[in-house]
């Protein structure tokens, strides 16, 4: 093939419940694939196919050796959908996403990075949430902790956790065996390997013992 010879071929798609239709021009040659005259930098990944009921999915975004953000939720997703439409919502600056096959792929948004890596993982998970509540300045937030019917020992003090800083510090200190602790947006969240019959719940309790702001947490 000559050297100044290419392949020129265009690429329409519309997505799930779009009534707008959408193109990309490609040009082939022996060097890149290109939009236009800007390279197309394309990302792939294989989709986890071994998911059942306790699994989460986890997907990281490398750009030029960065990890891109906002962050995906600490307890990832519990389906290929949750995931596609956490990314529309979220990662959708950096390009055009789809889920065809087994594979999630990424039209990466010309001039944004040379090189990228895209990963979908999965782990067997079992979450537990709980909303952490607003409180009054000077009350102190409290949690509940029941597994298996019985409250977890020790007890969460009721006088010690005054912002949620201080509940993440206790909990890993004191209950680092039943799972990893963390906070997302306004829940508290217990990830656990292993299924469990398991109450969590988070308040707000006054000096003097009063309390407000009850929410139960169970897994999702």
């Amino acid at each position: 093939m000559a050297s100044n010879t290419f392949i020129k071929f265009t690429i329409r798609y519309r997505l799930s419940g779009d009534a707008k239709t959408e193109s990309l021009d490609f040009v082939l040659n022996n060097q890149a694939v290109s939009a236009g005259t800007a390279t197309v930098l394309i990302l792939e990944a294989l989709l986890p196919q071994d998911i059942t009921t306790a699994s989460r999915l986890f997907v990281s975004l490398i750009l030029d050796g960065a990890e891109m953000l906002p962050e995906i939720p600490a307890t990832g997703f519990a389906s290929y959908d949750e995931l596609y439409n956490w990314l529309q919502a979220n990662w959708y600056i950096y390009g055009k996403w789809f889920i065809t096959g087994n594979k999630l792929v990424l039209y990466l948004n010309t001039g944004l990075a040379t090189q990228g890596t895209l990963t979908v993982t999965t782990t067997s998970k079992y979450v537990y949430t709980a909303t952490i509540p607003e409180k009054q300045q000077e009350a102190y937030y409290y949690v509940n902790f029941i597994k298996d019917g019985i409250e977890v020992l020790p007890a969460f003090p009721e006088d010690m956790a005054a912002t949620v800083e201080d509940i993440l510090v206790w909990a890993n200190q004191y209950w680092p065996e039943y799972g990893t602790w963390q906070v997302e947006n306004n829940l508290l969240v217990l990830s656990t390997g292993t299924p469990a019959a398991i109450q969590l719940s988070v308040t707000g309790i006054l000096p003097g013992g009063f309390g407000f702001g009850f929410s139960k947490g169970f897994d999702t």
